[in-house]
């Protein structure tokens, strides 16, 4: 039973972090994409003319919509948010999405093991937009 029981926390861990870098990498492609003259990202939902790819508010949006129904948390909570913390228990697996303006900024920040506290477990990353 105690196997198991690691066995199943590991493998949990595992479905986070392997959620959290695909939202990470997927983020820069698009962002390269972008740069690189795409008219369109996030399989043509989102236009790269103009700033908007450099808000950093309405990246965060748009990555929660796209991934919404493509990752699961495995502990059963939600699977992303545009918003909140991710320092309590009952945080755990969600992916949470930032955005900020002055300077434009996206961050994505996940707990993927209890407790939550204590930042080892921690996921973060953070790109600047400008």
């Amino acid at each position: 039973m105690v196997a198991y029981n690691g066995y199943t926390g590991s493998a949990k861990v595992s479905v986070i972090k392997t959620n959290f870098n695909n939202i990470k990498n997927y983020v820069l492609a698009e962002k390269f994409k972008c740069e690189a003259g795409a008219e369109k990202a996030f399989d043509n939902s989102f236009s790269c003319l103009g700033n908007s790819f450099k808000d950093g508010k309405t990246l965060a949006y748009r990555v929660e919509i796209y991934f919404k129904d493509k990752i699961k948390n495995p502990y059963g909570n939600f699977n992303i948010t545009n918003g909140g913390g991710y320092d309590a228990d009952n945080e755990v697996g969600i992916i949470r999405v930032l955005g900020f303006s002055g300077p434009e900024r996206f961050r994505i920040r996940a707990c993927f093991k209890i407790p939550c506290k204590d930042t080892i477990n921690h996921l973060k990353f953070d790109l600047n937009l400008y």
